[in-house]
């Protein structure tokens, strides 16, 4: 199984992973709802080695259905199998220690032997003397960088052809997010056909001398939906 070291981080660099590759990368993880975010971390960890990778989070925020972590794997070495829980946070702005401690309490509740706090983001000082400072359930850490680097060494996201250096594959994070939209997107396009119809419906009306009804021109605007 392919750790998470200095060396992955080395090999993903040296095959192209310069800063604007790694801005574009995380640009397009942060572009992503949620479950499209879980779905792209969840073919790391099977390319890194991980076995029977799998999300724990049923819906877009808050606590997940088991509390405290969102997705679980088995690490194998040698004849011995180990757990493994993951905190995903796909931020932009730096982890706090609470998170640390919340992965912490689960992985003891558990009995994780292993906890990955990854995000796209970094982590503060504090939260990082924290997960240094307790081996009994041991963190590791992965901020936003070196998960680029991870993706990059991994070539997920990532397409090259002969004549041209690495690039962000667009067509990766574009059928990820066909396939995991953002909340609310169904439903703003259900209200532009929903204001489409009512213009076509106001103007057949108006030459029969009748009048709609504006509710359905009410436009939603919807809230992004952030972890």
């Amino acid at each position: 199984m392919t750790e998470v070291t200095a060396d992955a981080i080395r090999r993903g660099t040296e095959n192209g992973g310069k800063d604007n590759l790694n801005e574009q990368l995380r640009d397009a993880l942060l572009a992503l709802s949620y479950p499209a975010f879980e779905e792209c971390m969840r073919l790391l960890l099977g390319r890194m080695g991980y076995e029977n990778v799998c999300g724990e989070r049923d819906h877009f925020r808050g606590r997940n259905r088991d509390g405290g972590y969102d997705m679980a794997a088995i690490s194998s070495t040698g004849v011995t199998k180990a757990k493994v829980i993951a905190q995903l946070k796909q931020y932009a702005g730096p982890v706090p220690k609470r998170y640390v401690d919340e992965l912490r309490g689960t992985m003891l509740r558990t009995r994780a032997r292993h906890g990955l706090l990854v995000t796209t983001s970094a982590f503060s000082p504090v939260a990082r003397r924290a997960a240094e400072n307790c081996p009994i359930a041991p963190i590791r850490l992965v901020e936003g960088t070196e998960l680029t680097a991870l993706l990059i060494a991994h070539r997920i996201g990532i397409s090259k052809s002969p004549t041209t250096d690495l690039t962000v594959d667009t067509h990766f994070f574009s059928e990820l997010a066909g396939r995991f939209p953002k909340p609310g997107r169904a439903v703003q396009v259900q209200q532009v056909k929903a204001n489409h119809n009512y213009h076509a419906e106001a103007g057949r009306n108006s030459e029969r001398g009748e009048r709609t009804s504006p509710t359905l021109h009410i436009r939603i605007t919807l809230r992004k939906e952030r972890q």
